[in-house]
């Protein structure tokens, strides 16, 4: 199945059209597996300061975890990281990392 991103999304803050809270909208288009949403609010544009922080929060686990691992990798080729094969372990990271960044949800 292709990627899908809904681009025309209306919260509770739309004027007359919207009803959807932004964390059960965000939430449900993770579930659903889409990569991200754009808010389109008539009227105002206040949705937007609560929709990027909760985006934040929602992505604060992946990204720590690439953090981490770009740590590890660092650690290994530095050789403050014990392991018995650099490379494996390195390749191993590197396919987390891409792991992590297909999780992180794009607004």
């Amino acid at each position: 199945m292709q990627d899908f991103v809904h681009l025309h999304v209306h919260t509770q803050y739309s004027l007359l059209d919207g009803q959807a809270s932004v964390a059960r909208l965000v939430d449900k288009a993770m579930q659903n597996g889409m990569k991200g949403i754009a808010v389109t609010d008539h009227g105002n544009m206040f949705g937007i300061k609560e929709f990027t922080n909760y985006v934040n929060k929602k992505n604060s686990g992946p990204k720590g975890e690439i953090k981490d691992l770009k740590k590890k990798i660092a650690g290994i080729e530095a050789g403050t990281v014990e392991c018995e094969d650099k490379e494996a372990e390195i390749a191993a990271c590197k396919a987390k990392i891409v792991e992590a960044e297909n999780k992180i949800f794009k607004r």
